[in-house]
């Protein structure tokens, strides 16, 4: 399996096809000092990797670089796809690559990524930012491979759900780390032995299950609140060899997952599936699936009580790399509401979605380009008729000290 969102967003080439005129509402934090007598040129790079939507608007995170060093940036949208705000954030005490971000209750946006202080990851790092994008604090969270996502406990704590690959024993394992809404490290807990951890969702403060990737198996364990491991993993091979990559649960207790599967061991067809999961016997109640010809791969599933489920994914359209954006609504009873579908003629990888109280859907993510990568997102309505698609790519010159 090629782990894409590890590795691609690792390194990209400036794109220059399509120039974005964004607002720039606030450039707050540490700039490198070195090329003091150079203007800083700001560029969205690598495509989005993260979005969530706030009131009537999109928030989306992207890796983002200057001549003078690389961080993150977040980019506001509205619903009809303009930009209404940019904040760019280089620090000087280290490079860092973003993964993944998260809005709290608490009205604050927490973003998680690797931290370089070299040519290569060393650290994860945690950073809880107000809604204007200040930073108010930063948590080094020790050595790590990745962070996939972020989700708020009940009680307003932080899980950090990714991977890390012990040197003792060379293997992936997955990893989940418990953080206090001040930044403070509880505590974390780490699957030994080829795991990958996708997601997690806290069930009303009984319990935290901790979905992924185990021996290329759907699978998950349960943890305690203090991060103790209950019982041994439980395995859910829907077919053939595949995983879970997304977990959500709805405040009756009912949990649902979306992830992929092959129809077989010598199968080319990955097939991206939504499922509900039966705790109280460890099965798989009803499953719908969905793209089930190609490379087809799942990234994410949201809930709201009063939509039904959001899954987005990767639509093969021709081969493998040729992907476009995959969107469905599927109902907690396991009906299919819609399904849908956009690309630009590139190859495009979803990385992340967000869904607005009206049931609007923003599915972001990058595309392949003979020049490098483009930053691109699109919009479907909440009854999947698609309303916008765009290929961003920002460029500023800030020139103040």
């Amino acid at each position: 399996m090629n782990r894409t969102r590890f590795t691609l967003a690792l390194v990209a080439p400036l794109l220059s096809s399509f120039v974005l005129t964004a607002c720039i509402e606030d450039i707050k934090n540490e700039y490198f000092s070195t090329a003091p007598d150079e203007p800083r040129t700001f560029h969205l790079v690598n495509g989005f990797v993260s979005a969530c939507a706030i009131d009537d608007k999109f928030l989306l995170l992207c890796r983002s670089e200057s001549n003078v060093g690389y961080g993150y940036a977040f980019l506001w949208l509205s619903t009809q796809g303009d930009s209404v705000g940019f904040q760019m954030h280089i620090d000087s005490s280290g490079n860092r690559n973003p993964s993944t971000m998260a809005k709290l209750r608490s009205e604050r946006i927490v973003v998680a990524g690797g931290l370089y202080f070299g040519e290569s990851p060393e650290d994860n790092f945690l950073a809880c930012h107000d809604m204007n994008g200040t930073k108010l604090w930063e948590l080094n969270l020790g050595e790590g491979s990745g962070v996939e996502k972020i989700r708020e406990c009940e009680n307003g704590d932080i899980l950090v759900i990714g991977t890390t690959v012990f040197p003792n024993d060379n293997f992936v394992h997955a990893q989940l780390r418990r953080v206090s809404p001040e930044g403070n490290l509880l505590w974390s807990y780490s699957r030994p032995d080829r795991s990958w951890a996708m997601d997690a969702v806290d069930l009303e403060s009984s319990e935290i299950i901790l979905a992924g990737w185990y021996y290329w198996n759907s699978g998950y364990v349960r943890l305690s609140q203090e991060g103790e491991q209950i019982g041994s993993t439980i395995f859910m091979p829907v077919s053939e060899d595949g995983g879970f990559d997304g977990i959500c649960g709805d405040t009756s207790g009912n949990v649902f997952t979306t992830g992929w599967y092959r129809e077989s061991s010598s199968s080319q067809n990955n097939v991206i599936f939504v499922a509900e999961i039966v705790l109280n016997n460890d099965s798989l109640g009803w499953v719908q699936t969905y793209a089930d010809s190609g490379y087809n791969q799942a990234t994410e599933i949201t809930i709201n009580e009063s939509i039904g489920l959001t899954t987005a994914g990767n639509l093969n359209t021709g081969g493998y790399g040729s992907w476009d954006f995959l969107a469905a609504r599927t109902s907690r009873s396991g009906s299919t509401a819609w399904v849908s579908s956009w690309g630009t003629e590139e190859q495009d990888v979803t990385t992340s979605m967000a869904v607005d109280e009206s049931g609007n859907v923003l599915v972001a993510g990058y595309s392949y380009k003979d020049s490098g990568y483009g930053s691109i997102a699109c919009m479907f309505d909440n009854s999947g008729q698609f309303v916008w698609g765009k290929d961003f790519n920002y460029t500023e010159t800030e020139d103040n000290r």
